[in-house]
């Protein structure tokens, strides 16, 4: 058993630095650029959840938190119009249960990226991919899209505005319900004291829809 377990740990280191030098000799061979993108809100944000056999729908046309902070990284290998991306963002994903919970998590992406027009004044990308957020109680997992313009790409440094169209459709995040209970204390004359608290309760999400569009105007690095 113990052979058989350095035989896959040794697997696994082999296919490890096989695509550490893939990444990077197709790294150095291509066409890159870094953008930096700051606090914007989300559009059209629309989610839609099962607990526990209770249908929740929630609209809202912008909300700030769904991209608190985004770097991405696109590569067109060999200056060619096809490349891939890879982006990490900090956000604040809503979790739509009876009651409301924001917390921080990091959200990293990665797709395809397809250069659609370039010329001396505008270079119009398109990226695509799945997306995954993290955060310390649970997992959201989705696919986005981003469709952006660079403007004057063969300066050094470019200024970019685009929009990402986001769906996320899996979330193993609880929905928290706040019950508010009364808690009665009795003392030895008789007094009574009714004293009110919160107590909380965990629903498992059987299903999770989350739609928003994502405007943007990014500060962009071009390393080539």
């Amino acid at each position: 058993m113990k052979n058989i377990d350095s035989l896959k740990i040794h697997t696994i280191r082999k296919i490890f630095v096989v695509l550490i030098l893939l990444c990077t000799a197709e790294t150095l061979n291509a066409k890159s650029d870094i953008q930096i993108s700051p606090i914007f809100p989300s559009l059209f944000n629309n989610l839609n959840t099962t607990i526990e056999d209770v249908n929740n729908s929630h609209k809202q046309f912008f909300r700030i938190g769904d991209s608190f902070w985004r770097t991405s990284n696109q590569n067109y290998l060999w200056n060619n119009n096809f490349g891939f991306y890879e982006a990490v963002s900090l956000s604040f994903q809503t979790i739509i249960p009876v009651d409301y919970d924001d917390s921080m998590g990091l959200q990293i992406s990665g797709g395809f990226a397809y250069n659609i027009i370039t010329n001396d004044i505008l270079d119009f990308d398109f990226n695509t991919g799945p997306h995954i957020s993290i955060f310390g109680h649970g997992i959201v997992f989705g696919i986005e899209s981003d469709l952006h313009v660079k403007f004057l790409p063969k300066r050094r440094f470019s200024p970019v505005v685009g929009f990402i169209t986001n769906y996320d459709f899996y979330s193993s995040l609880k929905a928290i319900e706040y019950i508010t209970k009364i808690k009665t204390t009795t003392y030895d004359n008789n007094y009574t004291v009714r004293e009110p608290y919160t107590e909380t309760v965990e629903h498992e999400i059987q299903k999770y829809a989350y739609f928003c569009i994502l405007p943007y105007i990014s500060f962009c690095i071009n390393l080539w």
